[in-house]
């Protein structure tokens, strides 16, 4: 006969202690992080701006969250730029600001990082929920260097534009191979 487990037996009591260590721990590393970003650590700052957002160990609190991710986000913590202005775009935690979330994108997305890139290369190229005024060879300047790193939603994005001619000339060669490339990503 199978082997089950009793909700009385061994295995279960098991299975609560493991559950209370692991809520135990999540907790005693929070405490960690926190004063860890109270001295300045935009790193920390970043990962209980997560905690409060995920609700993990803690209460979710997407206002707390948001202060976590300001603190980062002022450090010059590109992450926390991109979460930001998600944040401010979707009013989550903090008020709706279009011309803010703009911001902490655009800074996100002149260290380098990627979805924030590919993000306003979408915002510029569509005028999405008229947070900018439509301006495609914006979008074609943010989805390229996003699509330079690799990020395959840009990559085919960019091919969309160069495959319509939107911002640029029709070029069906390019987007060809832009297609590949993002293909490729997944």
């Amino acid at each position: 006969p199978a082997a089950t487990l009793s909700r009385d037996g061994p295995e279960a009591m098991s299975m609560v202690v493991l559950r209370r260590f692991a809520l135990l721990l999540t907790v005693l590393l929070s405490a960690v992080w926190r004063a860890a970003a109270e001295a300045d650590g935009d790193h920390a700052s970043y990962n209980l701006g997560v905690i409060y957002e995920n609700g993990r160990g803690v209460k979710k609190d997407e206002a707390a969250a948001v202060r976590f991710y300001t603190k980062a986000a002022e450090e010059g913590h590109a992450e926390s730029q991109y979460k930001m202005g998600i944040m401010k775009e979707s009013g989550s935690g903090t008020d709706r600001d279009h011309e803010s979330a703009i911001k902490f994108y655009r800074a996100a997305a002149d260290q380098g990082h990627s979805k924030a890139q590919a993000y306003l290369g979408f915002v510029y190229a569509t005028g999405h929920n008229s947070m900018v005024k439509k301006n495609e060879s914006e979008g074609i300047r943010y989805y390229r260097e996003a699509a330079e790193q690799g990020h395959g939603q840009a990559q085919c994005n960019l091919g969309i534009m160069y495959q319509h001619g939107q911002g640029v000339p029709v070029d069906y060669q390019e987007a060809l191979r832009l297609y590949r490339r993002g293909a490729k990503q997944g």
